[in-house]
């Protein structure tokens, strides 16, 4: 299975998911664009483990091997899926998120990290074109995993 994860804020009909689409279609092949937060309050409620748990169950319904294609957020979520599951072969990164709650600690204020964990941090969400509210609940969650996932597969 050849799989496009999207960046943060944005969605599976995004400009850059819809091109990739059609370049692998142009050469006879399929991509797949996950859906990393479904629903009407997926975003909202996401987390880097919910949106992994997406990818690990459109994976094990496809025969490998298997080629992850990630955009920022999407290509971190990627780099973990390779590191954990030998049936990925390959990945094609794309401004990958690594290093993101440093990233993101460094680029907050003290007071706005403060807010984010009382009320939540308003984004613009790309997929929808409106501002939408994610939970400290993501941040807290990406910390579990490795800024840096080791990869073995060609990158």
């Amino acid at each position: 299975m050849n799989l496009y994860l999207h960046g943060f804020a944005s969605g599976p009909g995004s400009a850059k998911a819809v091109d990739l689409a059609r370049r692998f279609a142009a050469d006879r092949r399929v991509l797949e664009i996950a859906d990393l937060t479904p629903g009407p309050f997926g975003f909202e409620r996401s987390t880097p483990t919910s949106m992994l748990e997406i990818v690990r169950d459109l994976l094990a319904g496809a025969a490998p091997p298997h080629v992850l294609v990630g955009s920022s957020l999407g290509g971190w979520l990627s780099a973990l899926t390779a590191s954990r599951d030998p049936a990925v072969r390959k990945l094609v990164l794309l401004a990958p998120a690594f290093n993101l709650v440093e990233r993101w600690s460094g680029r907050l204020s003290p007071a706005e990290l403060a807010g984010w964990k009382r009320d939540g941090l308003e984004v613009d969400h790309h997929a929808t074109g409106t501002r939408r509210r994610i939970g400290w609940h993501f941040f807290e969650d990406a910390g579990r995993y490795p800024a840096y996932p080791v990869v073995t597969v060609p990158t």
